[in-house]
Formats: structure tokens, C-alpha cells, sequence
């Protein structure tokens, strides 16, 4: 099997398994109000946001490529189904942090923080495959994951550390799907060849460090 009939493989199977995965793992809308919360577990809430519209803006530039052709003539249905379900996911989590901050008098974080936009906006304007996009995703998706895990440990009220950790577990999901369709193993995070354990590899995350 050649490299690009096997990625065309592993996108048309584990894709398709995977996004039906993806939607049952999907945390529910929040209807709670952060009125409650600390300044400190609302800085998160405002850093998470930003993060989750970060990968918003990313998997959407993503499918505007798909449906364009500039990743190829020959994309698996599966891709767009990937993109438009993960691009789902990251709204829902985007819209659970602005309510919570826009319930406790804060602004809604509409935009992400300006160094990563220019960081990823490079990326996406480099590429040309399926391949380079599922690894730039993947790149997110880990950024995203350790971003969370070095904060849940310092969020104070429940209604942050159960929002955080149901979205935590989903990026976990994508993660797994996107090493699969590189060829990667798919227990474990970022684009590392060897199998990992979940914990951040950095104390600090590091945005498209493989």
C-alpha cells in the first residue's frame, strides 16, 4: 500500500469511526452562570476561550482549504466530516467559557491571543495536503490539552474544573483520531512517534513543537 493510498485509508476509517466517537464524547451546553466564580478561575475561563476560538478559527481555515481543493483533488468525505464535528466541538467549549465569563460581568472573548494567530495563520498558509493539515490540527489539539491540564489543577469552583476536564477528554478523542490518521499510535498526544502517557510533555506548552 502505497504512503498516499494508506493516508487515504486511515483518513476514510479512522475518521469516520472516530467523529461518531467524538460526537457521543461532546460535553453539553452550560446553562450555568459564573457569577460565583474567582477572578482566578475567570483569567482561566478568558485563557481558555482563547484558546478554543484559536482552534475554532484553525479547523474552519482548515475546511475552507478542503472545500477550495487546495489540499488535494481526492479528499475522503471523511475529512469534512472530521473538520465541521471537531470545529463543533471548539465552538460548544468557546461558548461554555464566554458564558460563564459573560456571566459574571466579563467580556466575551471573541478573538485569540494575537502571537498564536500569527503563528498558526503562517502554518495554514503553508499548506498543501491532508497529511500537513492533520498535523497542524494535531499541534492545536495538544497545545490545547496541555493548556488545560496545567490549569485544572489550580481552578477552584466546580463548574470550571468539570467544564474544563469534559473538554480535556474530548481533545484527548481528536487527538487519538489525528495520530491514527497519521500513522502515529494512537494512544498518546502531539505528533511524537513513540506512545506517550497524557501529561503535558512541557511545563510549558509549546505551540507547534513536535
Amino acid at each position: 500500500m502505497t504512503g498516499v493510498s494508506r493516508r487515504r485509508f486511515l483518513a476514510g476509517s479512522a475518521i469516520t469511526a472516530g467523529a461518531a466517537v467524538l460526537a457521543a464524547g461532546c460535553m453539553g451546553d452550560d446553562d450555568g452562570s459564573g457569577a460565583d466564580l474567582p477572578p482566578n478561575d475567570l483569567d482561566t475561563a478568558a485563557m481558555a476561550a482563547g484558546v478554543e476560538k484559536l482552534a475554532v478559527d484553525t479547523y474552519m481555515a482548515a475546511g475552507r482549504l478542503v472545500t477550495d481543493g487546495k489540499l488535494g483533488a481526492a479528499i475522503p468525505p471523511a475529512v469534512a466530516s472530521l473538520v465541521a464535528t471537531a470545529t463543533g466541538h471548539h465552538q460548544q467549549a468557546l461558548n461554555s467559557w464566554n458564558r460563564l465569563l459573560t456571566g459574571a460581568g466579563r467580556a466575551a472573548v471573541e478573538s485569540p491571543k494575537e502571537a498564536l494567530r500569527t503563528v498558526v495563520d503562517a502554518a495554514i498558509a503553508r499548506l498543501t495536503d491532508v497529511p500537513g493539515a492533520a498535523t497542524l490540527a494535531l499541534r492545536v489539539e495538544d497545545y490545547a490539552s496541555q493548556t488545560y491540564q496545567k490549569a485544572i489543577p489550580i481552578l477552584r469552583t466546580p463548574e470550571a474544573i468539570s467544564l474544563a476536564a469534559q473538554i480535556t477528554v474530548v481533545s484527548q478523542q481528536r487527538q487519538a483520531v489525528l495520530r491514527f490518521v497519521l500513522g502515529l499510535y494512537p494512544v498518546g498526544s502531539g505528533t511524537g512517534t513513540q506512545a506517550v502517557d497524557f501529561a503535558p510533555a512541557n511545563p510549558t506548552p509549546s505551540l507547534l513543537t513536535g
